[in-house]
């Protein structure tokens, strides 16, 4: 079949979320004997006039859209994100008659809402890579949908309960011939931490599934050897589990990569070694998300770490030779005297 896959997300930010997930799902689909285009309407400046020359061109079988996200996460005023995707859609039905089918971890928070308010025809709630080619191969060969892991269709609901791949190393890896701008890796899956606020456990599932340390080196050699130099690991927790952290370091450390990468730290168990190997392994940046210095509020937000965990990741990254940034989001209130008492903690970093 002919599947023309886009990414909707057109939202620019501090560092350009690719999209690693809707990535993955084309080699699956190509791997499975289907021709793939991928349309990144992150990289084009007037969508609807991409859309046009995509769908004319190709005039494709089935479309596959990722929604990345619902809103931009701000508390005053945020910004709905799901218009302009509805928008997308009905632009799409203008230029042609194939199926919609919805996915991405935005669409996946609210599957069955998120389908009927963007008015496609289907959506994948969670990993795609494996119920998206089983999807298409019912359709080719005119077959009852039922029983496609998390397919919701609009009309008739879910079709069978969403189901998450244990070893990951059985997944195709991203094509970076489809990306152009810092590159993005993703060696978990899943977190169980728990955060009141967070949607990863929605999307990935509350245990961490991983891919091998040694498949993670041999795919980051092959992008050294097509010319990538910076890498950014979008892991929530890279830190955690440690010993997989610090595998994975040594990994990289052994293969003599010479590559500069960023990554996200959980403020717990940041240790002088683990953090050694990172610069070791070629780590030149890390940010450190902790939400806020008010006790209270990381209580609430069911934080694993205190203020002292916190502060005592702070020397740790300048002595191994590398920046480390906060992320404080000083609670949900600029009211709440939480917010106010945790003000001087964060403020109190370099």
């Amino acid at each position: 079949m002919r599947v023309l896959l886009i990414s909707a997300n057109a939202e620019q930010i501090n560092v350009l979320p690719l999209p690693l997930g809707l990535n993955c799902v084309a080699v699956a689909t190509r791997n499975a004997g289907h021709d793939v285009r991928f349309l990144d309407l992150l990289a084009e400046e007037d969508i609807p006039a991409s859309l046009k020359r995509a769908i004319n061109a190709y005039d494709p079988e089935i479309i596959g859209i990722s929604v990345r996200n619902i809103d931009d996460q701000a508390m005053t005023p945020p910004k709905f994100l799901l218009e302009q995707v509805k928008s997308m859609i009905d632009e799409c039905r203008k230029l042609s008659p194939a199926p919609v089918v919805l996915g991405g971890a935005g669409y996946s928070i609210f599957p069955q809402s998120a389908l009927e308010y963007l008015g496609a025809d289907m959506g994948i709630q969670g990993e795609g890579e494996e119920p998206f080619r089983l999807l298409l191969k019912k359709l080719e060969k005119n077959r009852p949908l039922a029983g496609v892991a998390g397919l919701y269709i609009k009309g008739n609901g879910l079709q069978g309960p969403r189901a998450f791949v244990n070893e990951l190393d059985q997944l195709p890896l991203p094509d970076p011939d489809l990306f152009t701008a810092l590159f993005p890796i993703q060696t978990r899956r899943g977190c169980p931490m728990g955060c009141s606020y967070c949607s990863t456990a929605s999307i990935e599932g509350t245990r961490i599934r991983k891919r091998s340390p040694e498949r993670v080196v041999e795919w980051i050699t092959r992008l050294a050897g097509r010319g990538i130099r910076q890498l950014y690991f979008v892991d929530n927790t890279f830190n955690l589990p440690v010993s997989y952290a610090q595998q994975l370091c040594r990994e990289m450390i052994r293969a003599s990569l010479r590559l500069k990468w960023r990554c996200i730290l959980y403020p717990l168990n940041v240790e002088a070694s683990p953090v050694s190997a990172m610069a070791a392994a070629g780590c030149v940046e890390a940010s450190i998300g902790f939400e806020s210095g008010s006790e209270r509020i990381l209580m609430s937000m069911r934080k694993r770490f205190t203020r002292r965990d916190v502060a005592d990741t702070n020397p740790p990254p300048p002595r191994a030779g590398y920046p480390a940034h906060r992320l404080p989001s000083l609670g949900r209130s600029r009211r709440n005297p939480p917010i106010s008492r945790g003000k001087p903690f964060v403020c109190g970093f370099p």
